[in-house]
């Protein structure tokens, strides 16, 4: 909900926009100009319907792909509709997985972008308290589990609503922490290996899963 920050009542019908919106189009010329990616959440409008969605934007100005929030959190039920697909994006740094907050807590939903190809997976957030803590176990856990890393990106401040913690993060397949899970407004500038080799393969827990067990499909 970057572009319009975080609202979950019943005026989200009236701030959701679609992908031709103004703020949108100059992203992608910022992106374009400046020969960056940018993924960014918005309430997005189709038909009648408002989805909670993340927008990636390549380095050359183009839309990659919009993914719509699976998992609702609290009222967010009453005032956005669930999206219904898991997305791998193409992508020039590679093949990239999109989750929403709330997505994080759900394991299935990074398994499934695992699964499916995903080298690396982009999670933008509005975590609050007095969730503090959970999120910080919940990243590094997926990253692990899924020998994937994890770019983790959370509001920090407060609104009317909600006091946001903040806590962004790159966690690396290993689970090594890249930036430090800092409350404070800020930049912060990592290196992600994609795809992560050399790693102990007892410890590579997508190769060693018995996906006859789960009814797993490549």
């Amino acid at each position: 909900m970057f572009l319009t920050g975080y609202i979950a009542t019943e005026k989200t019908k009236a701030i959701a926009i679609t992908e031709n919106d103004k703020a949108i189009k100059e992203l992608k010329s910022v992106c374009k100009t400046n020969n960056i990616a940018c993924v960014f959440g918005f309430p997005r409008k189709e038909k009648s319907k408002i989805f909670n969605s993340a927008c990636f934007i390549d380095k050359n100005g183009e839309v990659i792909g919009v993914y719509d929030k699976t998992h609702l959190f609290g009222d967010e039920k009453l005032y956005f509709v669930k999206g219904n697909e898991l997305k791998v994006l193409d992508t020039s740094f590679g093949k990239v997985g999109l989750l929403i907050c709330y997505d994080i807590e759900i394991p299935e939903a990074t398994r499934s972008l695992a699964m499916k190809g995903a080298e690396i997976i982009i999670c933008i957030s509005a975590n609050m308290k007095p969730y503090d803590n959970l999120h910080k176990m919940f990243i590094v856990s997926r990253a692990i589990e899924n020998s994937i890393p994890i770019i983790y990106c959370n509001y920090s401040g407060k609104d009317s609503m909600f006091t946001y913690v903040g806590q962004s993060n790159i966690i690396h397949s290993n689970g090594k922490n890249e930036c430090k899970f800092s409350k404070l407004k800020g930049i912060y500038y990592g290196i992600v290996n994609i795809p992560e080799n050399g790693e102990d393969e007892n410890m590579n827990y997508l190769n060693n899963l018995r996906k006859d067990l789960y009814n797993y499909q490549n």
